[in-house]
């Protein structure tokens, strides 16, 4: 079983104005709703390839209810801490283009008992795990090292997927492997990544740091897998995408499913980029469809770099 572990769940709330001016006036011709947080998504990408998931985390009394039913429909097991009051909204307006304007919400703030209960569900749900995922972005009053924390607890092989020193204050651990897209990456090296020279380079800075590997996620360009010996490039060509919301939720899902079955890089690359692609041509931030994702493995192209 996978466990993953959401911090900061959200609704992304998706605007759709095809004449988007900004600092003018806009109408929305129609918008639509998701229940989301990056932990979130892990898992329902998960569940819809086959894998039994339970994910855990904060989440709100008012809308307990419709994210434990949400869940459940996509076969995910839940067991949350509850907290006061509302899920953060996200606005995400959408324009003729396709271009996203994304406006992300703060949450509430977590106090240290919460916390508290959370690392002990962490501790207890790890017991029937093989695997766990932590991603997102965390609450107001939790400090970056609670990632750290909960893997401490947990003691099973783990992916993170956050930014800055949230990712980098759990290398000591030594994380099977971790997901930054280009502009985390450059966050934690501190300098401009203009090539892919660059990124396998700042991936191997991390890999000193104490990750096993580092799978960067690069947009349209696909995705680099790099380890201590190895960089595999995948990528795929023509695609439209309908929302790129989700995108490296799908990756790094796959990706951990991969790990677990002991597949070699090329493999865990072309998945990852495969459902990373079935992931943006779906609405909003619903999770991959398997059938989309195993057409495209036949269309990614993976070299050794």
């Amino acid at each position: 079983m996978i466990l993953t572990v959401c911090c900061n769940p959200c609704i992304d709330e998706y605007l759709y104005i095809p004449q988007f001016k900004p600092g003018g006036l806009n109408r929305v011709t129609h918008k639509s709703f998701f229940l989301a947080g990056k932990g979130i998504n892990v898992a329902k990408s998960a569940a819809r390839l086959g894998a039994d998931v339970v994910t855990t985390g904060f989440m709100f009394a008012n809308d307990n209810i419709k994210f434990n039913k949400d869940l459940r429909t996509f076969g995910v097991k839940c067991k949350f801490v509850e907290l006061a009051g509302s899920a953060r909204v996200n606005l995400k307006i959408i324009d003729s283009t396709g271009a996203t304007t994304e406006l992300n919400d703060n949450s509430i703030r977590v106090g240290e008992d919460s916390q508290n209960k959370l690392i002990n569900t962490v501790k207890a749900l790890s017991m029937d795990c093989e695997f766990a995922v932590f991603s997102g972005s965390l609450p107001l009053g939790v400090e970056n090292d609670f990632y750290y924390k909960l893997a401490k607890e947990a003691k099973l092989p783990f992916a993170v997927d956050a930014e800055g020193d949230i990712l980098t204050a759990t290398l000591p651990l030594k994380p099977t492997i971790v997901k930054p897209n280009i502009m985390e990456l450059e966050q934690i090296a501190k300098r401009s990544l203009e090539t892919r020279e660059d990124l396998i380079d700042a991936s191997r800075q991390l890999i000193k740091m104490g990750a096993k590997y580092v799978l960067v996620s690069r947009g349209k360009l696909g995705a680099l897998l790099v380890s201590d010996k190895q960089a595999i490039s995948a990528s795929i060509e023509g695609i439209t995408q309908v929302s790129p919301t989700g995108a490296g939720d799908a990756m790094l899902a796959v990706a951990v499913i991969k790990l677990i079955e002991k597949a070699p890089l090329q493999e865990i690359a072309r998945a990852a980029v495969a459902a990373g692609t079935a992931a943006v041509l779906t609405a909003g931030t619903l999770p991959l469809k398997t059938d989309v994702y195993e057409g495209y493995l036949k269309q990614v192209t993976v070299e050794e770099v």
